[in-house]
């Protein structure tokens, strides 16, 4: 009995290894941050000039401006000018988050990119970066609603931000619609006055 005992464990504790190893990855990269100079995490299209979607995306992030506005390891605007936001996380040493957003003239307005260009291995750090990222995506998508937004994850490429939808009730109906809908105008067309619409 005994010798069938250790087998077993043996067995058990491979399963395991197996399992642990095979899962690290899925973990890993579900929330694992990655810098990348050359390729975008969020990008989009919008429909106005350059000079507008910085000055309305730098009053719509809920950040501060100005290293010492911050805390150790906040997140803040370093500068917005040139047509780039530079952003960064407050560090004594100088190897915090640093971050970019980019305009340039595109073919129906502006093409914004944001790019992470370093993060130290700090999770509370990553936490408040993915958190400015959602802010990033919501600003641009609230200056230009119909924006194609995308927003890139560790080792897939950058998939659309899918809209809101307004509900069906929410629509109005236009000027001809909101005609046709008059009580006079289909009572007339049969020849009654206007007070038989009341009775």
């Amino acid at each position: 009995m005994g010798l069938l005992v250790l087998p077993t464990l043996l067995l058990a504790a491979a399963v395991l290894v197996g399992v642990v190893l095979l899962l690290r990855p899925r973990l890993k990269n579900a929330s694992a941050l990655e810098a990348d100079p050359l390729s975008p995490r969020i990008s989009a299209d919008v429909r106005t000039g350059e000079e507008q979607v910085m000055i309305r995306l730098t009053r719509s992030l809920t950040i501060a401006v100005g290293r010492d506005q911050v805390g150790y390891g906040e997140i803040y605007v370093v500068s917005s000018a040139d047509d780039v936001i530079e952003l960064a996380s407050r560090s004594e040493i100088g190897r915090g988050f640093h971050g970019e957003i980019r305009l340039r003239r595109g073919r129906r307005g502006t093409v914004a990119e944001y790019f992470l260009l370093r993060l130290p291995d700090d999770e509370t750090l990553h936490s408040r970066v993915l958190r400015l990222e959602r802010q990033i995506a919501e600003a641009l998508r609230g200056i230009d609603d119909e924006a194609e937004v995308r927003m890139r994850s560790v080792g897939v490429a950058a998939q659309p931000v899918p809209r809101a939808h307004a509900p069906a009730a929410v629509r109005r109906p236009s000027a001809g619609q909101r005609s046709n809908r008059s009580p006079y105008s289909a009572r007339r067309t049969a020849g009654a006055t206007p007070s038989d619409s009341f009775r």
